[in-house]
């Protein structure tokens, strides 16, 4: 939901049901392209996905 509304805020982005389920989609692979970049093990992906997104707090 907060991608969602994120890129609904964003000026000039379509806000058709296609548009926003593309972005959402493309942010959730990036996601786990970096995950399985970090760690190819079979196991763990959670793990590895939550460190990645902590250290991209800091």
């Amino acid at each position: 939901m907060a991608r969602v509304f994120a890129y609904c805020m964003q000026p000039g982005n379509d806000l058709g049901d296609k548009a926003i389920f593309q972005d959402v989609s493309a942010v959730i692979g990036n996601a786990l392209k970096n995950t399985h970049a970090r760690d190819r093990g079979r196991t763990h992906l959670t793990r590895t996905a939550f460190e990645i997104a902590l250290a991209q707090l800091n």
